[in-house]
């Protein structure tokens, strides 16, 4: 089972809160970090954990990171794949796609305008 958070922040407060309920999940979890060693170390005790132990295991990464964009969960590492959060834009990356895209637009106007009018 993937679990997919929308930021390092929610998969961290999360990990937190089932810390403190020991016992809530049978299942192992495993948790993407931001290091690149201990992400790696983490997929493979998840798929060593996926293969061999009938129970499976809990995979926790963040969209838009590592694991969510680069690694392919098939077959029994993926079978059930669970989204938390909703994904927002962040606002100045969306004002500056709009921006651009509002330049773009009457950029183009204009070169259409000249070539219409010559």
């Amino acid at each position: 089972m993937l679990v997919f958070f929308k930021s390092y922040a929610d998969l961290q407060r999360s990990e937190a809160r089932w810390n403190q309920n020991i016992g809530l999940f049978k299942k192992k979890i495993f948790y993407e970090r931001s290091s690149t060693a201990e992400t790696n170390k983490a997929i493979e005790e998840y798929k060593k954990r996926t293969e061999t132990n009938r129970e499976g295991a809990i995979f926790c990464c963040v969209m838009g990171a590592k694991c969510a964009e680069g690694i392919d969960f098939k077959d029994c590492y993926g079978r059930l794949a669970l989204v938390t959060g909703k994904p927002f834009v962040v606002i100045k990356v969306y004002q500056s796609l709009s921006i651009k895209g509002f330049l773009t637009r009457t950029r183009l106007v204009h070169v259409y305008k000249r070539k219409k009018g010559s």
